[in-house]
């Protein structure tokens, strides 16, 4: 028995127009809520020239009611270019119920995916793009403006931006190998945060950036009252006053005051002060911002 039937379902890739995504939007009459947020998203990247064909639909049912890719045709609008992309009609309506379900690629696997086809993979993905968003907060300064009791250390950013971090802050990939490799470090200090504070670090003075992170990785040749072994101490507690494990914003601040000691060349004491985090002695997000190359 022949069950073969003919397939209804067209599709055309083509240059949509803000004009023609207008005319696309007015049938989206059964959707989820927009999210703004992710249209300006979107509006960014094509009005920067960064968007990709990716071959993914915008799909319409069989009485033309849209059923995917609201959010892209609005993007085209704001942002007042065409932008080509696949579209495909004829799609049966309960189909829509099942539309974008499948598992999403995190931020770090579409990096590393990039630079993968560049052939120039990242070893430590992960660790390169936490720290590559950090230093984005950094330089923008909206780092400075968390509560250090917020559980987060940086905003959402587009992957181009964390692309562009990670080439133009050329020591970074490098850096993130490095913290990655001292694994007598991973108690004490997130990776991501680590990467971060040891790169801008780095920028100031090398030597000592480097060498306070061999005495956090491996304990040895200290005193008990220098600072890597005050922070090392601090962090094995890892509550605050409240009996809260510590966030990683917390930590972070606790490494700068750390750094602080060691530029400086005094005693240091790992208590909370204030609520906010401040920039790393010897590195304003100004002086971040021109160490890109």
């Amino acid at each position: 028995m022949n069950n073969y039937q003919p397939s209804k379902i067209s599709s055309v890739n083509m240059f949509i127009s803000p004009e023609t995504a207008t005319e696309m939007l007015a049938s989206n009459t059964n959707n989820r809520h927009m999210n703004h947020k992710l249209v300006s998203k979107y509006a960014e990247a094509m009005s920067r020239g960064r968007w990709l064909d990716t071959g993914e639909a915008i799909k319409f049912s069989e009485d033309g009611t849209l059923l995917d890719g609201q959010h892209r045709l609005a993007a085209c609008v704001r942002s007042g270019v065409s932008v080509r992309m696949l579209v495909v009609s004829g799609i049966e309506r309960p189909a829509q119920v099942v539309m974008d379900s499948g598992a999403s690629r995190s931020l770090a696997q579409r990096t590393g995916l990039a630079y993968t086809s560049r052939g120039a993979p990242l070893k430590f993905v992960t660790n390169t793009v936490a720290a590559a968003r950090i230093i984005l907060a950094y330089e923008s300064g909206k780092l400075f403006r968390e509560p250090l009791s917020y559980y987060g250390t940086h905003a959402e950013y587009a992957i181009d931006d964390v692309i562009d971090a990670i080439d133009e802050h050329r020591g970074l990939a490098d850096m993130a190998t490095n913290v990655g490799n001292a694994r007598g470090m991973r108690p004490f200090v997130p990776q991501g945060v680590g990467t971060a504070c040891f790169y801008i670090m780095s920028l100031v003075n090398p030597g000592l950036a480097s060498h306070l992170l061999d005495q956090i990785n491996t304990g040895e040749m200290m005193a008990a009252t220098s600072p890597a072994m005050i922070y090392r101490n601090r962090m094995l507690q890892d509550k605050s006053k409240d009996g809260l494990k510590f966030t990683a914003l917390q930590k972070m601040y606790f490494l700068t005051r750390t750094w602080r000691a060691v530029m400086e060349d005094h005693p240091v004491k790992l208590t909370l002060r204030g609520n906010y985090l401040s920039p790393i002695v010897g590195a304003s997000p100004e002086f971040v911002i021109a160490a890109r190359q």
